[in-house]
């Protein structure tokens, strides 16, 4: 029987092939790490996320389980509200110059559409 190919030819197509296959699979073995690093670098991100939200959550539950105590419910209302209790005298001090200011603090009065409108012109 008669071979299409002769010895010598075979052998050279039959290394052409292997190349092309190892080529190939390197290729694909590049693709396959890139999309990992990617991954893992996701992984990573979103783990710091969820650690990050797991402390809210216990803060927020510590805040929770305050909320239903009345000295708790005082001071939020005093800190936060500026109330006082009947009889009770409010003295307020300046802030040092070190010292963050509260959210009560920060208040301004509330101004009407028209003050603001007349602001502008002033």
């Amino acid at each position: 029987m008669l071979s299409f190919f002769s010895n010598n030819k075979k052998k050279t197509l039959l290394l052409f092939g292997v190349g092309f296959l190892f080529i190939f699979l390197l290729f694909l073995n590049f693709k396959i790490m890139t999309k990992r690093s990617y991954l893992d670098k996701k992984v990573s991100i979103l783990q710091e996320e969820m650690d990050a939200l797991k402390s809210r959550k216990e803060v927020l539950s510590m805040r929770i389980g305050l909320i239903g105590e009345k000295d708790h419910l005082e001071k939020m209302a005093r800190e936060e509200f500026g109330l006082k209790k009947e009889g009770e005298k409010v003295v307020a001090m300046p802030l040092l110059a070190g010292r963050k200011s509260t959210s009560s603090e920060n208040v301004s009065p509330k101004k009407s559409f028209w003050q603001k409108f007349l602001d502008i012109f002033k």
